[in-house]
């Protein structure tokens, strides 16, 4: 599950600052970003490293209306076994590895 932090209002404030100026709503997403860097240079170096892929696979994706985080991805496919932890070896149950929540 997908943890989410809702600002109530935030589409009215963006629907009213785009009435006042067209800029001034986009600067709500520069706002997301700032934010988010905060989240990400946090989780960054307490990810585990050895090549830094993973690490380096943190990325921030905004819109007006929101903000993500994302992580792994082609790079780093492996990230969700950092992240929840596993089992590698013979006696795992699906092809040597397994995912633990």
């Amino acid at each position: 599950m997908e943890p989410k932090i809702a600002v109530l209002g935030l589409r009215d404030l963006s629907r009213r600052l785009r009435k006042i100026d067209g800029e001034a709503a986009k600067q709500l997403r520069i706002v997301f970003n700032e934010a988010a860097e905060i989240v990400v240079s946090d989780a960054r170096p307490k990810v585990p490293k050895r090549t830094g892929r993973a690490a380096g696979s943190l990325k921030m994706r905004s819109t007006r209306t929101a903000v993500r985080i994302a992580m792994g991805g082609p790079r780093a496919p492996y990230y969700p076994w950092l992240d929840f932890g596993g089992r590698v070896g013979p006696n795992t149950a699906t092809a040597g590895r397994s995912f633990g929540c």
